[in-house]
């Protein structure tokens, strides 16, 4: 596996550059926003989650749309605090009055 991969974006035929080695994507949220706060995009995410066969933000999204008031203590407890803290970044997640929902 190389270094480069492409993620196709929810509107069909369009995709978004991933470069594992320099840590980047071309989509727009990444160059404008998550970037500058030091996090990945949900699309640099989902191909390292790929790579090394982690599928740990899937699973904390679906235990969020299952439940969809989720409380931020126990969403850390079960899963930790540095990957609630990401999806929360990239936008998956907003966090309001210690409770955890689906943007």
């Amino acid at each position: 596996m190389g270094d480069t991969y492409q993620v196709e974006s929810s509107k069909a035929g369009v995709y978004y550059e991933i470069d594992l080695k320099k840590n980047t994507c071309t989509c727009l949220h990444y160059i404008h926003r998550v970037r500058r706060a030091g996090c990945d995009c949900k699309h640099l995410s989902a191909v390292k989650e790929y790579v090394t066969g982690d599928s740990s933000f899937d699973e904390i999204i679906n235990f969020v749309k299952e439940n969809v008031f989720v409380d931020t203590i126990e969403l850390t407890k079960k899963f930790g605090d540095e990957k609630i803290n990401n999806l929360i970044k990239m936008g998956e997640l907003v966090e309001d009055s210690g409770k955890v929902r689906l943007l």
